[in-house]
């Protein structure tokens, strides 16, 4: 690549630059206008200083608001975080303008009244039909359409001239030299081939077997990475119906006096009501379900902790003639909970 070439690539940077540090000041202050100068009134006071002079709220207030409408119009309803990314972004702008109007005043650059004029006859925001709008008008819409101070107005208008000829003056006057443009272009174009190989603990566990002193002391240095939640067990006891019915007794007397009150609950499908000693077994049955119900929950309300805290489960067992108990699996708390 020649280095004219490159030379041209490295101008449009330049310049690209320079426009991006100074895009927001120097497209005129049309885009500023919409929607500004329906306000009520003007914020007051000041938005910053810098090296002594003032950003007054007025200037903030345009640049943030016209940079919220720009992203408004892509985006449509701005989240907070777009807000707030164009509360400082217009801050940062106007600082940057004050620094590079400061920088240019110090450099011996003016604007004249005659310059100053021109520029402003020329502007296309103050013209109608190609022609300057008049001084009055020209007021007129600075203090009504955007609810600014004339002389405050036209001294940041001419900051940004002062910005604009600093920046023509550095494009105009930089010097890059050959040396300095190969070097940039090696830099951003050069390329390296690299080949490497990768490597996995896990390609070399089985040739590695560590010894059991090993193995001993890595768990001592490091028992709290091996904690684990708290287990409980849970013992408990299987209680099946039977265990109850089969200590109940029922006696002849009981028997007769359920069949003859619940008659209707042993009728056959012809209707008729069998013998006594046909259906003896259902109803023998029937009575022991009842009764070992009751004696079940008689057992279940005896066993409550708080009927008999200190009673462990191998006691009630026991006492039960339960002859197994059953245990669980270790569980967490959050087994248990769920």
């Amino acid at each position: 690549m020649s280095l004219d070439l490159i030379r041209r690539r490295h101008r449009w940077l330049t310049l690209g630059i320079l426009f991006f540090i100074s895009v927001a000041f120097i497209f005129g202050i049309g885009s500023f206008v919409t929607g500004f100068g329906t306000s009520t009134g003007a914020p007051r006071g000041s938005a910053a200083e810098v090296n002594g002079e003032e950003i007054s709220m007025v200037q903030y207030a345009l640049v943030r608001d016209n940079l919220r409408r720009r992203l408004g119009q892509q985006e449509g309803e701005l989240p907070q975080a777009a807000i707030d990314f164009t509360n400082m972004s217009a801050l940062n702008q106007l600082i940057d303008l004050k620094l590079l109007a400061q920088k240019s005043k110090q450099m011996g650059f003016v604007v004249t009244k005659e310059e100053f004029n021109k520029t402003i006859h020329s502007d296309p925001v103050f013209q109608i039909d190609g022609k300057f709008v008049g001084a009055e008008r020209y007021r007129n819409f600075i203090a009504q359409g955007l609810n600014q101070n004339v002389t405050e107005y036209e001294n940041f208008y001419k900051e940004r001239i002062l910005v604009q000829k600093l920046l023509r003056f550095i494009d105009e006057t930089i010097v890059v030299t050959d040396e300095k443009l190969l070097t940039v272009y090696n830099i951003q174009n050069e390329k390296v081939n690299l080949n490497y190989i990768k490597f996995s603990n896990t390609d070399f566990m089985d040739a590695y077997t560590p010894e059991e002193e090993e193995i001993e002391k890595y768990y001592q240095g490091r028992k709290a990475n091996f904690k684990t939640d708290e287990l409980r067990k849970i013992r408990y006891i299987v209680l099946e119906p039977e265990m109850f019915e089969n200590n109940v007794h029922i006696s002849d007397e009981e028997l007769n006096a359920y069949y003859n009150a619940y008659t209707e609950e042993f009728l056959a499908e012809d209707g008729k009501t069998p013998p006594f000693e046909e259906v003896k077994s259902d109803v023998e049955s029937k009575l022991k379900s009842q009764k070992g119900e009751v004696i079940r929950r008689e057992f279940l309300e005896s066993i409550e902790p708080s009927q008999n805290p200190e009673k462990s489960i191998d006691q009630i067992a026991k006492e039960n003639s339960v002859e197994s108990i059953s245990e669980s699996a270790p569980l967490s708390k959050l087994d248990i909970t769920g």
